[in-house]
């Protein structure tokens, strides 16, 4: 059995954002304990940061669009 887990430390674009919502689609269904599992607990907090991140953007500057 081959297990495939990436290592996303930080989301600083679209791209990297789009491409771990697409890894998170193949790990949802983890079971719990596994590598998979904490790997798809690491997104989610990813996903949270990086959508803080952007909100914190558009407060500071409402006009302008963010850049990601």
């Amino acid at each position: 059995m081959i297990i495939k887990i990436m290592d996303f430390r930080m989301l600083g674009s679209r791209i990297e954002y789009l491409q771990a919502a697409k890894r998170l689609e193949e790990i949802a269904h983890a079971e719990p304990g596994t590598p998979q599992a904490q790997e798809r607990k690491a997104l989610i907090r990813l996903f949270r940061e990086y959508e803080k991140e952007i909100q914190e953007l558009e407060v500071d500057h409402p006009h302008q669009k963010p850049r990601v």
